[in-house]
């Protein structure tokens, strides 16, 4: 990943979007998307509440069965030594 070090000016204006913003050109090509840290947090958020409900936590929750972390590391060895 590239770096840009943003002056005082440029970090000024960049401290006003609060939303995705397109960055253009004086002819208006696109340059890049900006999603301030705060908005990119939220939509992380929401895509991964979206994957599941709490309904569902609980009942896996009460679900019995399933793999010890010991089984599921000893498969995991026996796959990276099998590739």
């Amino acid at each position: 990943m590239t770096t840009l070090t943003a002056d005082a000016n440029l970090k000024n204006l960049l401290a006003q979007i609060t939303d995705v913003t397109n960055v253009v050109d004086d002819d208006g090509h696109l340059l890049g998307v900006i999603t301030p840290k705060a908005h990119a947090e939220e939509l992380l958020y929401q895509k991964v509440k979206g994957l599941f409900s709490l309904d569902e936590l609980e009942q896996r929750k009460l679900e019995k069965g399933g793999y010890t972390l010991e089984q599921i590391k000893e498969r995991l060895r026996l796959l990276e030594n099998a590739g």
